[in-house]
Formats: structure tokens, C-alpha cells, sequence
């Protein structure tokens, strides 16, 4: 049995990104939705969202923001849910490591708390809300983060 999805969004806060992501789309992109939204407080409808997928957008956030999202995230996603999360990861190799760090003080200055303090499958499973598994690459340096939000207790199918 295969799945498919009844509608497919694309979510950014600007118009600008939006017609972006459709020009790669090519002729896909008549099947998807493109809406202005906020990730920190979206205009989608609580456990609406079968799966979500947030790329790249943590590290670009101010740190009371990340958490902000990820509640977001959790509100508008269905019982049962996945969130795919991509984001940049602390490299297992020192010279990756070394060079990560000159490019988030050059260009994303809030990124490296991703590697500590801010660490997005600690926030996500101190929340309480999610199972959490984690696919890392290119010598640790990106992580994609799979998280399920559980069914309610007494859930029945």
C-alpha cells in the first residue's frame, strides 16, 4: 500500500522564498500549496500536519525562537506525525569542526548553539512530546533529526 498526501504545503514568511522554492519545483509545483506563514505561530490548524520538514531554518533563529518553533511545530502537527528536521551538527573531525565555527561567526552567529545549548533533540525530547531519531553526515557536520510525535494515551485507531 503506498500513501499520498491530499495536499502538499510549502510554508515561508516571505513571498520572495516562496517563488523560489516553486521555480525548483518545475511542473511538481502545481500540486503544492504555497503560503505565507510563520513557523513560530502558524495559521495552520492544530494536529493538522501529517509530517513537517523544517531545512536549515534553526540556526538563523534567535535563540528564544528555536524552542518557539519546535512547540510550534508540535501543536500543528496530527498524533502520530513526523517532523523532519535538517539542520548543520557539531563535525566529528577537528578541521570541520574549526571551519564551522569561522563560518557561523561570519554568517550565523546563533548556529553554534545548535551544538550545545540549544541542541534541537534536546529540546525536542525535554518537551516531553517526542520520540526522537537522528541520521548524521558528511563526518558529523549535518543532521537530519526524525521526530514522532507519540499518540495520546487510550488513542484508538
Amino acid at each position: 500500500m503506498q500513501a499520498e498526501a491530499t495536499r502538499i504545503v510549502i510554508a515561508d514568511t516571505t513571498q520572495n522564498q516562496l517563488d523560489h522554492a516553486a521555480s525548483k519545483l518545475g511542473d511538481f509545483s502545481e500540486q503544492v500549496d504555497f503560503i505565507e506563514d510563520n513557523a513560530t505561530a502558524s495559521k495552520q490548524k492544530h494536529g493538522s500536519v501529517d509530517a513537517g520538514v523544517m531545512f536549515y531554518l534553526l540556526h538563523e533563529l534567535p535563540h528564544h525562537l528555536k524552542g518557539q518553533t519546535l512547540s510550534e511545530t508540535a501543536r500543528i502537527l496530527a498524533p502520530d506525525g513526523k517532523h523532519y528536521v535538517a539542520e548543520f551538527h557539531r563535525p566529528d573531525l577537528r578541521v570541520l569542526r574549526a571551519l564551522s565555527r569561522i563560518y557561523f561567526k561570519i554568517f550565523a552567529a546563533l548556529g553554534m548553539a545548535l551544538w550545545g545549548t540549544h541542541h534541537p533533540v534536546d529540546y525536542l525530547q525535554n518537551m516531553g512530546l517526542w520520540k526522537c531519531a537522528r541520521s548524521i553526515y558528511f563526518f558529523g557536520n549535518f543532521q537530519v533529526i526524525t521526530a514522532t510525535k507519540p499518540l495520546p494515551d487510550g488513542y484508538l485507531f
